[in-house]
């Protein structure tokens, strides 16, 4: 099986996805033991703490983000999946590689945001600094971008 060819933007999206993810979890490891028994984990919208959970939800969150990690990982290597994205309409012959780059993009893209994503709400938990949790809340509708961003330049491609 012959696997994409990255681009040198792809390349470096995943270069920081993975340094990401060992810094998150290099992190959790060294926090880990300073850690509550109990930590706040559900807030109300005024920031108020409404529940709380076993320090043990950390790992939780890190195995997630792995996991998140690791599927788009799978699916940007599986020629198949990353060269003939299902999309409603045909692709052209000539646009079939453009399409690839794209989808590969997209997917390198939206495993960078998540991962960040992830990463704050573990720094969020770990510190327990519950105001900051409104950033999670922003980066959540920035993940649509690159997928807005990537469908716009792939329908170009229509046959």
């Amino acid at each position: 099986m012959k696997f994409p060819k990255l681009t040198k933007y792809q390349t470096v999206l995943e270069i920081i996805s993975l340094l990401l993810l060992i810094a998150n979890a290099v992190y959790i490891i060294c926090e880990y033991s300073a850690l509550p028994a109990e930590i706040p984990m559900h807030y109300n919208a005024d920031g108020s703490v409404r529940d709380y959970e076993s320090k043990s939800t950390v790992w939780l969150i890190l195995g997630v983000e792995v996991l998140i990690y690791a599927v788009l990982t799978v699916v940007m290597l599986m020629p198949k999946l990353s060269g003939e994205p299902n999309l409603p309409w045909e692709v052209k012959d000539t646009g079939k590689l453009a399409v690839q780059r794209e989808t590969l993009s997209l997917l390198s893209e939206c495993k960078l945001l998540s991962l960040v994503m992830y990463v704050c709400i573990s720094v969020i938990t770990v510190e327990g600094i519950v105001t900051k949790m409104p950033i999670v809340l922003v980066l959540c509708p920035l993940l649509l971008i690159p997928l807005f961003i990537r469908l716009a330049r792939i329908s170009r491609y229509k046959k």
